[in-house]
């Protein structure tokens, strides 16, 4: 009888431990996410100041544990040399910050941003894109 009153106990305890551990190893993977390749186009247009500009489109792929994202239309300042892309991560959303290196110029453009975050793994992720827009791009994407 004893017997199966700590087996009653014992199992459900070590199916959480090791649904513990299996959580853990899944965000740990997901802390090690690292931003690769970033490339992007010159100013596709110079308005000054405000302007009519096109609306952003991000697309993205995933495949074997890197997502590419593509960010076309992403409105940087006229001075930049380059993109930087800095991403955070917090439970299932990855914040992602693009900006131009410089606000010297007095002009802004659109260009396309191409970047890779790798170390990503399987699942279902809300990204969040920030910018010089006063409101983030949120996403939702399906990772598999």
């Amino acid at each position: 009888m004893k017997t199966k009153k700590t087996l009653r106990i014992l199992v459900p305890t070590v199916v959480a431990l090791a649904t513990l551990v299996v959580i853990s190893c899944e965000k740990e993977n997901l802390s090690r996410a690292k931003v690769s390749n970033v490339s992007f186009t010159e100013c596709l247009s110079h308005p000054m100041g405000k302007g009519t500009f096109n609306p952003d489109t991000i697309l993205t792929h995933y495949n074997d544990g890197t997502l590419f994202v593509e960010h076309r239309n992403l409105i940087v300042n006229c001075g930049f040399k380059r993109v930087i892309v800095k991403t955070s991560v917090s439970n299932d959303t990855i914040t992602i910050t693009e900006y131009g290196d410089s606000d010297n110029a007095k002009c802004i453009c659109e260009i396309n941003n191409s970047f890779e975050i790798r170390n990503i793994p399987q699942g279902r992720y809300v990204l969040v894109f920030k910018n010089c827009y006063p409101e983030p791009i949120v996403e939702t994407v399906d990772l598999q």
